[in-house]
């Protein structure tokens, strides 16, 4: 018998918004390690960025519609991006442990996954005035130590334009089942979080 002490499932929804922009501008933003050097198995690394310098003082939202995963399964084993509800000052970026309220789950990447284009129209609405998202945590899970300094990270795509749905991420999770062996089905009461 397999005891699970932790289920969760991740679903996106979407709901519909209409919002307006003055602009029609694509941002490329780029966020990565800087030169992470593991010293244990299954160690997790973390690092606060910024909003892009484009969003910091608009009054316009925008939008992440992509996301590219640029990072090596033999040397990442997952990453997550979090929203953190304040701008990580900078004294605190290269810090391991960082004391933000970066609770918002906005992407995980697993080895061997393919970029997340979002459907047309369909947006996670980002903007230091009318979101509660004001910078990223990016935690990135390496299975072995290394020798050589990793830069794995996202490229992130984001449009300054009106959207008609919001995406955004609902988390599920049971704290505790019993997984049988030799069993195709069992009931586990799950509540969001």
């Amino acid at each position: 018998m397999l005891a699970i002490s932790l289920l969760f499932g991740i679903f996106i929804f979407l709901s519909l918004a209409t919002l307006n922009f003055a602009s029609d501008d694509t941002l490329e933003y780029e966020i990565h390690m800087q030169g992470a050097l593991p010293k244990r198995a299954n160690e997790y690394l973390s690092r606060l960025f910024p909003l892009p310098p484009e969003l910091q003082k608009s009054y316009e939202s925008a939008f992440i519609v992509e996301y590219i995963p640029l990072a090596n399964s033999s040397i990442a084993h997952h990453m997550v991006l979090h929203g953190c509800s304040q701008a990580p000052p900078e004294h605190f970026r290269q810090a391991s442990m960082q004391p933000l309220d970066c609770g918002i789950l906005l992407y995980a990447w697993a080895m061997g996954a393919l970029p997340l284009r979002l459907p047309q129209g369909v947006g996670f609405r980002l903007g230091p005035h009318e979101t509660d998202i004001k910078g990223f945590r990016l935690e990135v899970h390496y299975r072995t130590p290394l020798l050589q300094p990793d830069y794995s990270g996202l490229r992130l795509i984001i449009l300054r334009r009106s959207m008609p749905l919001l995406a955004g991420v609902f988390l599920v999770l049971a704290t505790y089942g019993e997984l049988p062996g030799h069993t195709s089905h069992i009931h586990l009461d799950i509540s969001c979080r």
